[in-house]
């Protein structure tokens, strides 16, 4: 049979596949089988004519005459552009019919940019090829076969479409129209302004819960919030979201009227920590705040109180007679350091301490463990071995040294005591 082929040009994307089906019929409508026969679909050079690549032909329903035509996305990555032809010939003896039954032009593009979809989709229908006689060949083209159409069942067309990055009022929309069975309409930008869908004034900022709203009115870019200011309050006794629907200045200032900190105490205090404003508990009984040269801390009030020096001494050689010295404040003592001017050689000096009730002489031993003690030979001594219930000395008491030494030939003489304790 010889017909004149049916002209249909196509275009395949780089990097894209490409599908195309078909149905071959007759002009009742009658499918025409293609059983025994096979497909052929040909790129040749558009020069030399020679044969540069074929798309892919798959026979879906011989005896219903539907085939399909496609490329992978790598074989389409190296197609150029070329004449094409469909041919179907017979591949059973005795018969050997060879009909012709497309041929058009084969584009390759590197994108499509601002078009619609390449022709063919794997959903669409088939393009239907009519035959009859020795009339020319038609074709039936539907579904997504208008290569410039925009489809409502194909992703990324609009999104393939190059953008206008700043719209303006003259700018043309397409919609379709609600009110009118959704027949297509256009709009221009600036009409949106206007209308049912048109601005209106924002309204106030309030404390109200956050909501996406309800109008069909659009802002327009200068658009303004009223917003009510009034006087930042005080800084309050406790924590409170409060109720006032107006917002404070960037420059507003609070006056603080009573400040609470956490786990507050009396006597407590604040002090940067290097980092944050903290909260500094207050020390025990007697304790003073000191500087250590980068923080502060508190610490126990150490004193000293010597009885005797040297270039003064209390006592005269006679080593009996005590040492008194009356308390100007309260002392819990911790410690007795001990020093003669004249070494004792012999035999050692025999301290022991004792202390009265606030403004008496009744003495009582403050108990060492180990009396103090300087050994012969040596000038200094001292002990810290003191017992705690009877280390406390009020106000107004009298501390009282008493010194001994038996069998040395130069007896230690001119002793200085220097009592060491916490001042309560």
């Amino acid at each position: 049979m010889t017909f004149k082929p049916a002209e249909l040009d196509l275009t395949i994307v780089k990097g894209d596949s490409f599908f195309l089906a078909f149905a071959l019929k007759n002009t009742a409508g009658d499918a025409i089988s293609i059983a025994g026969k096979t497909v052929l679909a040909e790129v040749r050079s558009i020069n030399s004519g020679g044969l540069l690549y074929t798309l892919t032909p798959t026979i879906t329903d011989a005896a219903g005459g539907l085939w399909n035509l496609s490329q992978t996305t790598a074989e389409s990555a190296i197609r150029v552009d070329g004449n094409w032809s469909l041919t179907i010939f017979d591949t059973v003896a005795p018969t050997t019919d060879t009909v012709t039954y497309l041929r058009g032009r084969v584009t390759v593009e590197d994108a499509w940019e601002g078009r619609g979809k390449p022709l063919g989709s794997a959903t669409a229908p088939p393009i239907v090829i009519t035959v009859g006689g020795q009339d020319p060949v038609t074709l039936e083209v539907s579904g997504t076969s208008d290569p410039t159409a925009i489809h409502d069942n194909i992703a990324n067309e609009i999104s393939a479409i190059t953008a206008k990055a700043t719209p303006v009022g003259d700018d043309v929309l397409v919609l379709e129209d609600s009110e009118a069975s959704f027949v297509k309409k256009k709009a221009t930008v600036s009409s949106l302004m206007s209308g049912s869908i048109g601005g209106a004034d924002p309204e106030d900022v309030t404390k109200a819960a956050a909501a996406e709203g309800s109008s069909s009115s659009a802002a327009r870019l200068d658009h303004k919030h009223d917003i009510t200011t009034a006087a930042a309050v005080s800084v309050g006794a406790a924590n409170a979201e409060g109720d006032a629907t107006t917002l404070a200045r960037s420059n507003h200032t609070h006056q603080v009227v009573d400040l609470k900190i956490a786990s507050q105490a009396q006597g407590d205090l604040l002090h940067f920590n290097g980092a944050n404003w903290v909260r500094l508990a207050i020390g025990d009984d007697g304790q003073v705040l000191k500087s250590n040269g980068t923080d502060v801390v508190w610490q126990d009030d150490i004193v000293q109180i010597t009885l005797g020096t040297d270039e003064d001494p209390l006592t005269e050689e006679d080593d009996k007679t005590p040492i008194d010295f009356v308390l100007g404040f309260p002392i819990t003592i911790t410690e007795l350091l001990l020093k003669v001017k004249t070494a004792p050689t012999d035999a050692d000096i025999q301290v022991s301490l004792q202390g009265s009730g606030a403004g008496d002489e009744t003495f009582v031993d403050i108990v060492i463990a180990a009396n103090g003690v300087i050994s012969a030979g040596s000038k200094f001594g001292s002990t810290a071995d003191i017992e705690s219930g009877t280390a406390a000395r009020a106000k107004n008491s009298i501390l009282r040294l008493n010194q001994d030494q038996i069998g040395s030939t130069i007896a230690g003489s001119i002793i200085t005591a220097t009592v060491i304790g916490k001042k309560t």
